[in-house]
């Protein structure tokens, strides 16, 4: 990292490896550019274009204050430490804020996301494991709860199915649940069709033997070994990713599983590469480019979200009621409104006034009578029948 320690070199390095050491304008692709603001960043010379812009355009570094001598130890250390880097560790180790290292770290695994990679060949073992903390890790009260309403151990818990090549690459996913829906159109995806497979006898694999030559171990007659057939890779494979959820990052949402997935899977695929080499592979997948929006959205949420309802204002002592209301002037009805909300709307006063004329605090409002209108209220040539209906029985009644 010695190699990186002033902007200059890192920004000529970025050029190197993103565009092939030519910058172009990402606007018109003319290669004639003026370097502005000390080198910082570039503006196109084509007088139809004159477009602005840095080095780290169309990357996941884009519209970031952090500078490059930064990001890139910072991309150094998610990729070689073996259990990852935790963003308290990477603001301590940065001298940046924990919220900054959060989000940085959400870019770089965006770039470990490996696009393209070559299907799973050969003899392939699939399994699928379930990702959350045991029942008997929570407190007594809440454990006894737990066992009350009849919920089991997989109660809550993620599942990520993966594949992995004997001595060759793995593929993680996370699933919303451990059927043959959701996880055999990404065996059919993922897998070469002379590929052999090696699984438990779970249901979710009957239906595959069509398709491949399959072998199923019986797990639960303690068959773990028949020949060469075995799932231990598989099985060491979901041990060092539950070590780095478990024992580094300690707690993982659901939205953001399958990013610490992608960071476990691309260290298990270049576990033969020496750091500095997994270190140019992650940079020649910079190009994308995370909101801080995007990542903190609901949307991963199963429940869409609740589209929002237009409220009435709220008045303090005012119940929501839309029964209709007269607008009376010594005992002449004036005007019918269907609420308060209307005739405020309407009249222009204010609806506390008119709501405290309506239920008898006070006698009037703007000098006018404001009664509730009955649905059996008798109206003789616009008068108010007084026989069958008084001011004061509509003023007492509750609203």
């Amino acid at each position: 990292m010695q190699k990186f320690k002033d902007e200059e070199t890192c920004r000529q390095y970025l050029i190197d490896k993103m565009h092939g050491g030519v910058m172009k304008c990402p606007k018109c692709a003319g290669t004639k550019l003026y370097n502005i603001q000390g080198g910082k960043r570039y503006k196109c010379a084509n007088n139809q274009c004159y477009h602005k812009f840095s080095v780290t355009v169309g990357t996941f570094c884009e519209n970031t204050n952090i500078p490059l001598s930064t990001w890139f130890p910072a991309i150094y250390l998610i990729a070689s430490h073996k259990q990852g880097i935790t963003s308290v560790q990477l603001a301590k180790d940065m001298g940046i804020t924990q919220k900054s290292a959060w989000f940085m770290l959400h870019r770089i695994r965006m770039a470990l996301k490996e696009n393209n990679s070559p299907l799973l060949g050969g003899i392939v073992e699939a399994d699928e494991s379930l990702v959350g903390g045991s029942v008997s890790n929570k407190h007594n009260k809440k454990r006894a709860e737990w066992v009350a309403n009849g919920k089991d151990n997989a109660e809550g818990k993620e599942t990520v199915f993966t594949m992995v090549e004997r001595n060759g690459m793995v593929v993680t996913k996370h699933v919303q649940a451990a059927t043959k829906e959701q996880i055999n159109p990404l065996i059919k995806e993922r897998l070469k069709p002379d590929a052999v497979l090696v699984t438990d006898t779970s249901h979710i694999y009957k239906k595959l033997g069509s398709l491949y030559s399959h072998f199923q171990l019986n797990h639960r007659n303690n068959e773990y070994v028949r020949d060469s057939w075995y799932t231990n890779t598989v099985e060491g494979y979901f041990s060092q990713l539950k070590r780095t959820l478990y024992g580094n990052y300690i707690c993982v949402s659901p939205k953001h599983l399958q990013a610490y997935c992608d960071e476990v899977s691309l260290r298990y695929n270049t576990r033969d590469l020496k750091d500095p080499e997994r270190f140019d592979k992650v940079l020649g997948n910079l190009a994308g480019r995370l909101k801080y929006t995007d990542l903190i959205s609901r949307e991963w949420l199963k429940q869409p979200k609740k589209e929002k309802v237009s409220k009435e204002p709220k008045v303090k002592g005012l119940k929501r009621n839309r029964k209709p209301i007269v607008q009376m002037l010594e005992g002449v009805i004036i005007n019918e409104f269907e609420s308060i909300k209307d005739a405020a709307a309407k009249t222009g006063y204010a609806i506390s006034s008119i709501h405290a004329a309506a239920t008898g605090k006070q006698p009037r409002s703007h000098n006018y009578q404001w009664v509730f209108k009955k649905e059996e209220l008798n109206l003789n040539n616009g008068k108010v029948n007084k026989e069958s209906t008084t001011e004061k029985s509509y003023s007492q009644k509750s609203i």
